[in-house]
């Protein structure tokens, strides 16, 4: 979570992943897998964002 990592504060309520997986069953892989979004109408026009990952657009908003 990188969002967590650069304010430098612990997960709100962190979980080893078989308990969620026990837990929630299917739907775990939801919260535990990672989802990678890409926004084809506006890259097809050619918009580039200024910041294509979030780690670097949460260094820029938060000074870091």
């Amino acid at each position: 979570m990188v969002f967590w990592r650069m304010l430098g504060r612990p997960a709100l309520v962190p979980a080893p992943g078989f308990a969620v997986r026990l837990a929630l069953g299917e739907f775990a892989q939801e919260l535990l897998g990672g989802q990678r979004v890409v926004p084809e109408r506006l890259t097809g026009t050619g918009y580039a964002f200024r910041y294509a990952d979030l780690e670097p657009a949460l260094r820029h908003v938060l000074g870091r």
